[in-house]
């Protein structure tokens, strides 16, 4: 059967229902790219901060490996975030911190089927905080006051995020 005999079984209103759902599947993909492209990646050193452009791929793979190190997050830490604890991370130790352009789900196997919502997080480079067991701040829209979590990183991949996350010259 050719598209033209398929089609002609389908009528006019029928044309004009699946005309309409392929426009509404584009304009969710347009929306999507345009969701995508307001991520924001911004890494703090003690020289200041540098905002990274969306469509680098230097973005993408700090993405990607936050995505992983916060998968492996097998511990929330009972401690208040202060706000001079989150300078001196940014100024001294130097991390990467994303903003999503809404709010991500993230459900690390050893916590448990636990949901950790997240519109931020920062990733510390340096410092005590960064390591062997790194902590991962999460802001789930209303700042970073909650708990971090803790995850098992391996030093070449936090050597990875750095990189990444180091400009070319």
């Amino acid at each position: 059967m050719t598209a033209r005999h398929a089609d002609a079984g389908v009528g006019n209103s029928g044309r004009r229902m699946l005309r309409a759902l392929a426009a509404g599947v584009l304009a969710l993909a347009g929306c999507q790219a345009a969701a995508e492209s307001r991520l924001q990646v911004v890494v703090h050193e003690s020289a200041g901060r540098r905002e990274l452009p969306a469509e680098a791929a230097s973005t993408s793979a700090i993405v990607q490996a936050v995505e992983r190190i916060i998968g492996a997050a097998d511990n929330v830490l009972r401690l208040a975030v202060t706000p001079e604890m989150l300078d001196k991370v940014r100024s001294a130790d130097g991390a990467v911190e994303i903003t999503f352009a809404e709010v991500r789900t993230f459900t690390p196997a050893a916590l448990q089927g636990r949901e950790i919502r997240a519109r931020r997080l920062m990733v510390p480079l340096s410092g005590e905080l960064a390591g062997p067991v790194t902590t991962i701040f999460v802001d789930d829209g209303s700042g970073y006051e909650a708990g971090p979590l803790r995850a098992p990183v391996p030093t070449e991949e936090l050597a990875r995020l750095a990189q990444a996350a180091t400009p070319a010259r």
